[in-house]
């Protein structure tokens, strides 16, 4: 430890006797660092981070799929049903329905984004309001009182964060609705949800060829992807069998990030990954130049801690711990730069392009580490060559050389 911080001391006075160079490296490599954090962090929002459920592997989307017209479909009521029943695949399957409810009883009336849910959909995902509770099975029935969940974002516009809403009565499309709950900061499933009610079975169609229920599944334990896609195949054949409405209709099981973040989003993103990793790479073919050209003129000094009994490998540790120094003092000016980064970028996306809830970059805890890694691994690479080739040189015409180059200056 105690070697390790003499290197650092020692570096920190060397790079101090040549602070033009230390200046222009650190801006070089902050900017090489800076693009990668900042992309990295939507490549983190994007395919990296699971969504914020319990177990997000485990979740799949649900559809129907029109084998005669090829194209896909929600489920209807009665086939979620039946597949809930004969499908040994799944923990659970339930089902989300976008609503337009009107708020009336609470200011002016406005027109909201809203979700009837199976009481089951949040106890499947894993989510928990931050006040109150979620639905009941008995809610989810015909005939039942009248309940709804609100997003915080709503709570808060709506409502000034009213610590006893729960059991307040809103009107909603003329029908009294009582708060039981508010959902966490941010929760907005599926889209941009910004209340849900149960979807109270009757009150939707009962018919089979009456489609559109956005609905999820839980694999059940032990159970492969390719298992409960043969699953539902089968009871989507049964079913074909039993009833008219149901010919050509198979099943398809997309789990649900594949759902939610499309293909080509995913080839942009790792395109952009790819490009600015490049753009790293550069940065440090640049400073290792800078590196290289540096040495030369350090030889001398290399030669003499050399004769005073200072190993190769001492010495390439030494210019490792300066490249090292520099790279980690560029990350650290890199982070603001991808802050400023990401808030261009969502500058640049259209207010029609919103990004959904579900996506949000930020320089978090995973992307500080990123950056940290690729600090020290960058001081490295740009490092060791020089390094190596430094410690190569020759003891004997270096100190000729400085001996010389004395001489001619007295």
């Amino acid at each position: 430890m105690d070697t390790f911080l003499q290197d650092v001391r020692y570096a920190f006075r060397t790079l101090s006797r040549s602070r033009m160079f230390a200046l222009i490296a650190v801006a070089c490599l902050a900017i090489g660092i800076g693009v990668n954090t900042t992309i990295f962090s939507v490549v983190n929002a994007i395919l990296l981070r699971p969504f914020d459920f319990r177990n997000p592997d485990e979740l799949v989307v649900l559809q129907e799929v029109n084998t005669a017209r090829g194209y896909d479909s929600g489920l209807s009521w009665p086939n979620l049903v039946d597949w809930r029943a004969q499908s040994k695949a799944f923990a659970d399957i339930a089902a989300v329905q976008g609503r337009s409810l009107t708020l009336a009883n609470v200011g002016e009336p406005e027109r909201l984004v809203g979700g009837a849910i199976s009481w089951n959909l949040f106890p499947m995902l894993g989510v928990s309001p931050a006040t109150g509770r979620l639905f009941r099975a008995d809610e989810d029935k015909p005939g039942a009182e009248r309940v709804v969940l609100l997003s915080d974002g709503l709570w808060q516009r709506r409502f000034g964060r009213d610590p006893a809403i729960v059991g307040k009565t809103l009107v909603l499309n003329e029908l009294p609705h009582t708060v039981i709950g508010v959902m966490g900061p941010g929760f907005k499933f599926p889209e941009e949800s910004e209340l849900w009610i149960p979807f109270r079975e009757a009150e939707g169609s009962l018919r089979r060829d009456t489609k559109g229920l956005f609905t999820f599944g839980r694999l059940a334990p032990g159970t492969s992807l390719e298992q409960a896609r043969a699953s539902v195949k089968q009871v989507a054949a049964r079913l074909a069998k039993e009833y008219p409405d149901n010919a050509d209709w198979s099943g398809q099981v997309t789990p649900l990030r594949d759902e939610f973040i499309p293909s080509d989003i995913k080839l942009i993103t790792l395109t952009m990954m790819g490009a600015v990793t490049f753009v790293l790479l550069i940065a440090c073919a640049n400073v290792a130049n800078l590196m290289l050209a540096r040495a030369t003129s350090r030889a001398r000094e290399i030669a003499i801690r050399s004769a005073l009994g200072a190993g190769r490998h001492r010495i390439v540790r030494q210019l490792l711990t300066e490249s090292v120094i520099l790279a980690v003092a560029g990350g650290a000016l890199g982070i603001p730069l991808a802050g400023l980064g990401l808030e261009l970028l969502d500058m640049a996306i259209p207010p029609s392009d919103a990004i959904p809830y579900y996506i949000d970059w930020a320089i978090d805890r995973p992307t500080l580490t990123y950056t940290v890694i690729i600090s020290i691994l960058t001081g490295v690479l740009f490092g060791l060559a020089p390094a190596l080739q430094a410690a190569r040189g020759s003891l004997q015409e270096a100190l000729r050389d400085g001996a010389r180059g004395s001489g001619s200056g007295e």
